[in-house]
C-alpha cells in the first residue's frame, strides 16, 4: 500500500512534469504576455533580463513615479496622484514593438485599451490568469508585496472577481490562456 502511493506520487510528478514541458512548448513562440495581477510580472522581469514589465514601466510613466522603490509602487497602487502624461498607451505600444525587436518578452496586465489595441494590430498573446481557488493566495502575495488593503479589494473583491473570472474564460481574443493554479507563478511556465 505503501509503495503504491509513492507509485501514484511519482505518477503524478511525471504528470505534471509532461504538463509544464507541454506547455513550456506552446509558449516558446510568444513575444507578449497579459497577466492579472500577483502572477510575478515584476519578479520574473527582475530575474530575468530576457522578461520587461511593462505593467511596471507604464505606471512610472504615467504616473510619473521615476527614482521610486519597487516597495514604494505597490504601495502606491491604489493612491497613485495625477496622471502627468496622458499618452500612456501609446508609450507602451512603442516600447512594445521596441522589446520585441530586441526579443525580448513583454508583460503587461490586462489593461483593456492596450489589450484592444494588441488585438488591432493583430500581436498574438498569451493570458495568464489564476483560478477561482486561488483568490485567499493572491490576496497574500498582494499583501507580501506591501500593496494596500484598498487596492487588494479592488482587484479580488468578492464583487468582481468572479465576474472577471468568468470574462477571462470566455475570452476568445488570446491566441492562449493559461489558468495559473494554487502555488504557481509566472516564472513557472518558463523553467525546462
Amino acid at each position: 500500500n505503501y509503495l503504491k502511493k509513492i507509485l501514484i506520487f511519482i505518477m503524478n510528478i511525471d504528470v505534471f512534469t509532461n504538463y509544464l514541458y507541454n506547455i513550456y512548448m506552446e509558449l516558446k513562440d510568444f513575444k507578449v504576455f497579459v497577466c492579472v495581477p500577483g502572477v510575478g510580472k515584476t519578479f520574473l522581469a527582475s530575474q530575468n533580463p530576457n522578461f520587461v514589465d511593462l505593467d511596471s514601466e507604464r505606471a512610472v510613466y504615467k504616473y510619473g513615479l521615476e527614482g521610486k522603490s519597487q516597495l514604494e509602487l505597490e504601495k502606491e497602487k491604489y493612491n497613485r496622484g495625477e496622471v502627468v502624461r496622458k499618452d500612456s498607451t501609446d508609450y507602451v505600444m512603442k516600447r512594445l514593438h521596441e522589446c520585441i525587436s530586441q526579443n525580448k518578452i513583454v508583460l503587461l496586465a490586462p489593461n483593456p485599451k492596450i489589450v484592444n489595441k494588441l488585438v488591432e494590430e493583430k500581436i498574438p498573446y498569451c493570458y495568464v490568469y489564476h483560478s477561482l481557488d486561488c483568490i485567499d493566495e493572491y490576496k497574500e502575495r498582494m499583501r507580501n508585496r506591501g500593496n494596500e488593503e484598498n487596492f487588494i479589494s479592488e482587484m479580488l473583491g468578492e464583487h468582481i472577481i468572479h465576474e472577471f473570472y468568468k470574462n477571462s474564460q470566455q475570452d476568445q481574443r488570446p491566441a492562449l490562456k493559461i489558468e495559473l493554479q494554487k502555488g504557481q507563478f509566472l516564472s513557472d511556465l518558463f523553467k525546462n
